[in-house]
């Protein structure tokens, strides 16, 4: 199938439909920083710019899907909340726009769950009509990127249309076979977060005595889990306050450490460590490579509340991404001089990979399902 992304970003789409049946014919974005990640990532793929342009694009050819997320700033709760009054969140309607255009057989569309409220659901029923109007059957849902293989929550709201069919949508975002609601009782079975970490490794910390021995992989460390011990070789994880007890209330999980859990010891980076956020209640989050034998030391009472900001690996892993995917030629510096800011914007931005993957497949299996039945 041929599809047409539109305010493209970093194409989060692309990415998660590799290796499944679809193609690209052509991408839309502005911004200068995301317009380089296409250049040098699909240097073959046209991008056609602002999506406002859209009359003169000339594509040129049928689409099958037209997919894109358009801006969420005038919707989102943390926004100005000025809805379709702003410019940008007009867009979505540019949007409708080129899908009359170019009528796509399919359309997938995301947003923020605030798109749901804004003026008071006036701006979405105006969305959905203009797209019914065109001919479309519509359904949508909102979709958490914790549940599709990510560490974080991340709910957006996921439209799908299809020309002239209802049922095709609701098939694509009706899932049957769901997890079971019954699961099991926590500490039984480990959760790891893919990408970013594993439960593996590591030995013990002791506050009183200073002593540090937790594994690194690349820099990053792994994923903390605590089992029930007092130290040695056997005991992946044993936190102990300066008077030596266990900070530690569950067998196999080792409890949330805030800086104010112990009133004369907050848990914190020592010097050797640098970051830009500081919090007074949150222990400080663990890096692995700031000493020769790449292990993390912490100390209490040194630096209050400091945690380390996640690197842009860690922010494309949280959302999907190929490890370094932002890491490109910009401004005409290397791509190991790639600036960072851009890179965190970009991320943010996008969609999340896995759940662009799991709707394209389901698609997939819609198309070949429909097919069987009706032989269209």
């Amino acid at each position: 199938m041929t599809y047409l992304s539109v305010f493209s970003g970093i194409e989060a789409a692309s990415v998660a439909w590799q290796g499944l049946d679809f193609q690209a014919v052509g991408f839309s974005e502005i911004d200068l920083f995301c317009c380089a990640v296409l250049k040098h990532r699909f240097p073959t793929v046209k991008n056609y710019g602002d999506i406002n342009n859209f009359k003169e694009w000339n594509i040129g050819r049928s689409i099958d899907v037209m997919v894109g997320g358009s801006p969420c700033q005038s919707y989102s709760l943390a926004g100005n909340r000025r809805g379709s009054e702003d410019e940008r969140g007009r867009l979505m309607f540019t949007y409708g726009n080129l899908v009359d255009h170019i009528r796509p057989r399919w359309i997938v569309w995301e947003n923020v769950p605030g798109v749901l409220s804004s003026g008071e659901g006036r701006d979405f029923a105006e969305f959905l009509s203009t797209l019914d109007g065109y001919g479309y059957g519509l359904a949508w849902r909102i979709l958490d990127a914790q549940y599709f293989g990510v560490p974080q929550r991340r709910r957006r709201v996921l439209l799908v249309g299809y020309l002239g069919d209802v049922r095709r949508p609701a098939s694509v975002l009706i899932d049957t076979q769901g997890r079971r609601r019954d699961t099991a009782p926590g500490g039984t079975e480990g959760r790891t977060s893919p990408g970013v970490g594993k439960g593996t490794g590591a030995s013990v910390y002791n506050f009183h005595q200073h002593d540090s021995r937790i594994t690194k992989s690349d820099g990053i460390i792994d994923t903390v889990t605590g089992l029930w011990g007092t130290g040695g070789n056997n005991t992946p994880l044993c936190l102990m306050d300066q008077g030596g007890d266990v900070m530690q209330t569950e067998y196999g999980k080792t409890g949330t450490l805030r800086a104010s859990e112990h009133q004369h010891n907050p848990i914190v980076f020592n010097r050797a460590l640098t970051s830009r956020y500081r919090s007074s209640n949150l222990a400080a989050t663990l890096l692995g490579d700031h000493h020769d034998s790449g292990l993390v030391n912490l100390i209490p009472g040194a630096m209050d509340g400091l945690l380390r900001r996640i690197t842009p690996v860690e922010a494309e892993r949280l959302q999907g991404f190929p490890d370094n995917w932002t890491l490109v030629p910009y401004r005409c510096r290397a791509a190991e001089r790639c600036p960072d800011s851009p890179r965190y914007k970009a991320i943010g931005n996008s969609m999340a990979v896995p759940v662009m993957r799991w709707l394209g497949r389901r698609i997939e299996l819609a198309e070949g399902i429909f097919k069987e039945v009706e032989g269209c």
